[in-house]
């Protein structure tokens, strides 16, 4: 007997498979089901420069690159998908970050500090990428004067 023949004649004496609960479960393609990005859609994406000025000093503060007015968006957006941002934070400041995303991504240009989001905490430092969920408060703390770059998916949401 081929083994077709064997997995078939097993199939017949085996109990049905218990249901893990994906059996009523819809599974869409992203792209079409979440992404309104299409050229009909989506007016034309400016070049745009965000000099370091933004972050190199002054004030702990959070400085969206926002080009929602031309991307026609109701919230600050760098893209229609995604909002970037510059953060600054003196030392031993701190910002509480709590956009409507999914998820948010940081990269640490200079400093160090701790991310605090859903009952965890993290060390970061200059040259450092990190992750955080979008699904609750995210407190970043400096340990030294700090700038990040930090996107979130809000604009996709909004």
């Amino acid at each position: 007997m081929d083994s077709l023949a064997l997995n078939h004649a097993a199939a017949d004496t085996v109990d049905a498979p218990v249901d893990d609960g994906t059996a009523a479960a819809q599974y869409f393609e992203y792209s079409k089901a979440a992404n309104p990005v299409r050229a009909s859609l989506t007016p034309h994406i400016p070049f745009d420069v965000f000099p370091a000025s933004l972050y190199a000093d002054g004030p702990t503060r959070v400085v969206p690159l926002d080009i929602s007015a031309q991307l026609k968006c109701a919230s600050p957006a760098t893209g229609p998908d995604l909002c970037a941002n510059f953060i600054r934070i003196l030392d031993g400041e701190h910002v509480t970050l709590e956009p409507n995303a999914t998820s948010m991504v940081f990269y640490a240009i200079r400093g160090s500090g701790t991310a605090q989001s859903s009952g965890e905490t993290l060390r970061w430092s200059a040259g450092d990428f990190f992750t955080t969920p979008g699904s609750g408060p995210t407190r970043l703390a400096a340990s030294a004067d700090a700038a990040l770059y930090y996107v979130n998916d809000a604009p996709l949401l909004t």
